[in-house]
């Protein structure tokens, strides 16, 4: 366990239909690691990515931000916080990585319905700045105007053509869910199935970092990420490109194997007196970014304090055994 520091209040780290900024640290006054990249914008370069390489340049990393900062912009000047939160490889890069997946090609969140179409009102009144949205099944893509295939190896901001689609990529993934009683329904499928949740383990969201931004998560994260993704101790390599929007072979390895090159997320329990008699179910944890050094020695390159549901104090997502 790591000693307590500089905590929010546990009121500040859940989310309330009227956002209020300035009740959490500053995630930009913190240090960060340099992310790594593709190296080329070309298409054709980066649909044939090796397993575990990055798969988005700088430049269209950036853009996925964004699109998530847009999107959070609008709901948050409606007063729908509470009402999307990130999900599946979004959520999991929270969690590992304090942001994205750096193999990963495309961000999520999962929004209520009935908010679909003020959700695509606002966004069309942003296409003076590029932002385009297109609907597709029980999803929408938030994504920018296309560029040309002439500019294949230019890496400027802009959507890239995807075949036979009417949306371009990277894109912002909106996915839409419906609450009937105790259960939460995910509208569309994800790995070829579609997720039904308990209500109590999505709400009360709780404020997770991604990258530079507190974003809204399930209250029992990691739980939600187990059903997802069983073999959680191990760092998978998606086979679906959505830049093409076909599936590839995927790739499973060790996340410790990947420690010399990815900086890895390790939570660390708080000793800290009980938050109060009506949370008992509430603790505070410490989510240590963690890199791996040449001589196989570790170094923490920032640390923040999150408050989770008590069972999930440890992470079964936590590849880093130090």
């Amino acid at each position: 366990m790591t000693e307590a520091q500089s905590i929010s209040p546990p009121e500040a780290f859940f989310v309330k239909p009227a956002y209020t900024p300035g009740l959490l640290p500053n995630l930009t006054q913190i240090p960060w690691p340099l992310p790594d990249s593709a190296p080329s914008p070309n298409p054709n370069s980066l649909y044939r990515s090796k397993f575990f390489e990055p798969r988005m340049t700088a430049t269209q990393r950036g853009m996925l931000l964004k699109f998530i900062t847009l999107f959070a912009e609008i709901m948050r000047k409606s007063n729908l916080e509470d009402k999307w939160f990130i999900s599946s490889c979004t959520l999991l890069g929270s969690l590992r990585h304090h942001g994205f997946i750096p193999w990963d090609d495309e961000a999520d969140v999962l929004v209520d319905i009935k908010y679909r179409e003020f959700i695509q009102d606002s966004i069309k009144k942003h296409s003076n700045k590029g932002y385009l949205i297109a609907p597709s099944g029980y999803r929408d893509k938030l994504y920018m105007s296309i560029l040309p295939a002439s500019m294949n190896d230019v890496d400027a901001e802009g959507s890239r053509e995807i075949p036979r689609k009417n949306y371009g990529w990277p894109y912002l993934d909106i996915c839409y869910y419906k609450i009937d009683g105790e259960y939460l329904f995910e509208l569309e499928k994800y790995n070829l199935q579609r997720y039904v949740y308990h209500v109590e383990d999505i709400f009360p969201l709780m404020y997770r970092p991604f990258g530079e931004m507190w974003l809204p998560a399930p209250f029992k994260a990691v739980k939600l990420l187990m059903d997802m993704y069983p073999r959680n101790v191990d760092c998978i390599y998606n086979g679906y490109s959505h830049l093409a929007e076909w599936r590839r072979r995927r790739a499973i390895a060790s996340c410790d194997t990947l420690t010399n090159r990815y900086a890895f997320v390790r939570r660390c329990p708080v000793r800290i007196a009980a938050i109060d008699s009506a949370s008992e179910d509430l603790a505070f944890v410490v989510g240590q970014m963690i890199n791996r050094t040449d001589n196989g020695s570790y170094s923490v390159i920032h640390e923040i304090t999150t408050l989770v549901h008590s069972t999930e104090r440890f992470s079964h997502f936590d590849p880093l055994t130090v």
